[in-house]
């Protein structure tokens, strides 16, 4: 692990040199660095020490370090819980409208989840399956 770190801490210093001949700016404080195994790196850059963090939002997706998904599957659970009672304001009004609103709120965050359901924990993916369900009740 020391040459992982060694290793690390060579490139941020070339990266910094780079950013600093470029005038460019990192913010330190808004980067952390996330190992996929349990080791603790001392990483700096510009003698300052990134955080470790165990889990990240990237492009849209929570991963964690064992790419359980566990924290996205709960971020598309709220969304789409948040979405119930939006729907049920509009169960009188036709059924297109309701259609649009479904795919714009409940639909689209499945679809875009949609690559990891096969490969997450059975009871995430009946978790998401439940509430959908319920999202298309509000359709009839």
């Amino acid at each position: 692990m020391k040459l992982l770190e060694i290793k690390c801490n060579d490139i941020l210093n070339r990266l910094s040199h780079f950013l600093t001949t470029n005038k460019l700016y990192i913010n330190v404080s808004k980067t952390f660095y996330m190992p996929f195994n349990n080791s603790n790196l001392n990483i700096k850059y510009n003698n300052t020490n990134i955080d470790r963090t165990n889990n990240i939002k990237l492009l849209g997706w929570h991963i964690d370090t064992g790419f359980k998904f566990t924290q996205h599957v709960a971020y598309i659970n709220s969304k789409i819980t948040k979405s119930f009672s939006f729907l049920y304001q509009f169960k009188y009004y036709p059924i297109y409208v309701r259609q649009i609103l479904f795919y714009a709120f409940v639909d689209s965050h499945i679809k875009f989840s949609s690559p990891i359901l096969n490969y997450i924990n059975k009871s995430l993916t009946n978790l998401i399956k439940s509430k959908y369900k319920k999202a298309l009740t509000y359709l009839n």
